[in-house]
């Protein structure tokens, strides 16, 4: 009987070992089924393509990250956040290191983490695109912690580094305008919102005609001068909130 039982065993632990690696080709095209799955909005079906491409060391830690990013959208942030962590630990990236920044901004907690998880992420960004987000997502949990003058110079520098790709879009544009208002630095606000690209979406275009409105106001309130049209723009409150109102900032693969 004994050695009966120590076949077993020998058996049992043969199959642990081949179900926790994966030659890396293979992990790779889990990746790759798991993104194909999350673009036809099936996350249960790309979840479990990660938690297999998990099974290789050399694909875990992007794997890991995918995880995650499922997880945080289906609202479960306890699970997403020790995957991020896990995903750092073993190699940190820039797609990690903003999503858990990202996660935290939109809950309003671990703001300082934040901000550094983020200027980390945005250090290591592989182009000036990536390098920019990780830069606003800085600038807003800076304006969310009351630190505005470090969210204005975060989201100007994420505002440049969107300059090197074509220009500053419109959710950019409008946080940087947002946070140069909360200072008291209307002009520079109006110029952010200027150098903007044309917004495509309509809801976010008269978004960005409201804060302009709101910044002439000011200006004219300034100088001493009088500026009836904002009076007539839809949205135009001088009341601004430092949430974030323009959208998500966290990255894909």
């Amino acid at each position: 009987m004994p050695w009966i039982l120590l076949a077993c065993l020998l058996v049992v632990s043969g199959c642990a070992t081949d179900s926790r690696t994966l030659p890396e080709r293979e992990a790779r095209a889990a990746l790759a089924r798991g993104a194909a799955f999350e673009r036809t909005n099936n996350p249960d079906e790309a979840e479990a393509a990660y938690r297999e491409a998990a099974r290789c060391d050399m694909v875990r830690p992007l794997a890991l990250a995918d995880r995650a990013n499922i997880l945080a959208h289906q609202g479960e942030y306890v699970k997403a956040e020790k995957l991020y962590r896990e995903s750092i630990r073993l190699r940190p990236t820039a797609l990690a290191l903003n999503n858990l920044a990202w996660m935290h901004v939109v809950h309003d907690r671990k703001l300082d983490e934040a901000v550094t998880l983020a200027t980390r992420a945005a250090e290591i960004a592989g182009s000036p695109e990536t390098a920019a987000a990780c830069c606003r997502t800085a600038g807003l949990a800076s304006g969310l912690d009351g630190d505005l003058t470090n969210a204005a110079l975060f989201l100007r520098k994420g505002a440049d580094l969107q300059v090197l790709g074509g220009g500053i879009d419109g959710e950019m544009a409008f946080d940087l305008a947002r946070h140069l208002l909360l200072a008291e630095r209307p002009e520079e606000a109006l110029k952010a919102l200027d150098q903007s690209k044309t917004a495509a979406d309509p809801a976010q275009a008269a978004r960005l005609q409201a804060l302009r409105a709101v910044a002439l106001r000011r200006i004219a309130k300034v100088r001493g001068l009088r500026y009836a049209l904002a009076e007539d723009v839809p949205g135009a409150s001088d009341k601004l909130d430092p949430r974030n109102e323009s959208g998500g900032s966290s990255m894909g693969h």
